[in-house]
């Protein structure tokens, strides 16, 4: 939030009777402001659940606590850092909830990036668009990325032949791969796909 932002609540919580600035009005101004400002192409989630609470799945829960969770929480593991982890399965199998989990876990924001929303329908907009994702993505860090259905995104870069989409589909598929993939982030940004 800016100062512009805070000053905003400061004016809400004096007008509430009794005059009281709260955690909810924070919460949800901000997911106003991030909803404006991003268009739909980022959400954050409040992570409420933690791996205790996640049935089943106990060798991706013990290889998440060993793998992920011990090495960005210990910076002499900073090296040990996965750049992403990556959930398969069917649908209904738990893959967000384990993902809101991990990021409840280790501390992080959960953003959850919404890649269908970047194509524009103008010329430059797409880029433009997906520029904005990566800022707002820096500007939670350190975060978990939480990219859902990415395998949706490799199918719809392959569409028809001359509808002139299918080629600016394909390059943010890639330049949302190479973000997200991009060793600076390494401990403050973890994709989960």
């Amino acid at each position: 939030l800016g100062r512009r932002h805070l000053e905003d609540l400061a004016m809400l919580a004096a007008a509430a009777e009794p005059p009281v600035l709260t955690r909810e009005m924070v919460r949800l101004r901000k997911a106003e402001l991030i909803s404006s400002e991003y268009a739909g192409i980022l959400e954050i989630l409040e992570t409420s659940v933690t791996l205790d609470m996640v049935g089943g799945h106990a060798e991706a829960k013990a290889f998440l606590r060993d793998f992920v969770i011990e090495p960005m929480r210990r910076p002499d593991l900073a090296d040990l850092v996965p750049m992403g982890v990556a959930f398969l399965g069917p649908s209904g199998t738990g893959k967000t909830f384990l993902a809101n989990a991990l990021a409840n876990d280790i501390g992080l924001n959960c953003v959850v990036l919404k890649p269908a929303n970047v194509k524009g329908g103008i010329v430059g907009q797409s880029e433009r668009l997906l520029a904005k994702a990566f800022a707002g993505i820096e500007a939670n860090a350190p975060c978990l990325v939480f990219w859902d259905e990415i395998d949706q995104g490799g199918r719809r870069s392959e569409g028809t032949a001359g509808d002139g989409g299918s080629a600016v589909e394909a390059n943010a598929f890639g330049a949302l791969l190479a973000f997200l993939g991009d060793p600076a982030h390494r401990g403050t940004i973890l994709a989960v796909a």
